[in-house]
């Protein structure tokens, strides 16, 4: 329960709140969190904004340290944003982590140039050149896409704080005067397909993140009730965000799910 209203659906953030980035070992109490949820009727999907590897390879990753999850359970900007090129038609000149090109490869083509930007966590791979190339792409197509999967600022990182997509998709905004379109969160359209999936309303789900403003003001966005976690990207100054107030805010998920279960919150 959350403010006296059942809960049938939970969305969860991957990195942060079930492990911390840059490690295979689960967070404590996470993998049985997880497993309480399922086993008290509770739907659960994996909304994460990870590009940097494919689904299936995260869900293998998952598995690994203890997670009962399948990979239909994801909720991942590489599929979604797949979609997005098949369905339009698009030739994707691409600036992403070399390990998700390969997902990409049936829409390349040697004879069209490219007319869209796709913009994922590249990691190491966001170099100036890379960057260059992207900006001079852009402005050499006649009507330009770009097209970022999430608009995160920062995350975290072998305890180490690294700059997310969204600082690149500015830089490129800025200089070319093309919008991003995000897929990903915070865009509410991928909320509501998670919710889709799940077959809940808003009102019968939470979102639970590390992100103020990526898990738990982006939920807030399409009426979903957002959790925030004192773990991964966490920092004190989430919890006094002068715009952002949380449904909740618990320790970590084994916390959220034991106050959720055992006694509402």
């Amino acid at each position: 329960m959350l403010r006296n209203k059942p809960i049938r659906g939970a969305l969860l953030d991957i990195t942060g709140v079930l492990y911390e980035s840059g490690t295979r070992v689960a967070i404590p109490g996470s993998v049985e969190a997880v497993r309480r949820l399922k086993e008290a009727g509770v739907g659960v999907r994996l909304v994460t904004n990870e590009s940097s590897i494919p689904v299936a390879h995260l869900s293998t990753k998952l598995e690994g340290m203890g997670f009962e999850v399948r990979e239909r359970e994801i909720i991942s900007p590489i599929p979604a944003v797949l979609k997005v090129l098949e369905r339009e038609k698009l030739t994707p000149h691409l600036l992403v982590s070399p390990q998700v090109e390969s997902e990409f490869a049936h829409l390349l083509s040697n004879q069209t140039s490219p007319n869209c930007v796709v913009l994922g966590d590249a990691g190491n791979a966001f170099s100036f050149e890379a960057l260059n190339k992207a900006f001079r792409a852009l402005k050499t197509m006649p009507s330009p896409r770009l097209i970022a999967l999430g608009r995160g600022k920062y995350y975290r990182h072998e305890g180490e704080l690294h700059l997310d997509v969204g600082p690149f998709m500015s830089a490129l905004e800025y200089a070319t005067g093309v919008q991003a379109e995000v897929i990903g969160k915070p865009a509410k359209e991928f909320f509501k397909a998670a919710l889709s999936d799940l077959g809940v309303s808003a009102e019968e789900a939470i979102m639970v993140g590390d992100d103020i403003e990526g898990d738990v003001e982006g939920a807030q966005g399409c009426g979903v009730a957002g959790v925030l976690v004192r773990t991964g990207k966490y920092t004190p100054t989430s919890e006094t965000h002068p715009c952002i107030t949380p449904a909740a805010v618990q320790d970590n998920l084994g916390c959220l799910v034991e106050a959720l279960l055992v006694g509402g919150i």
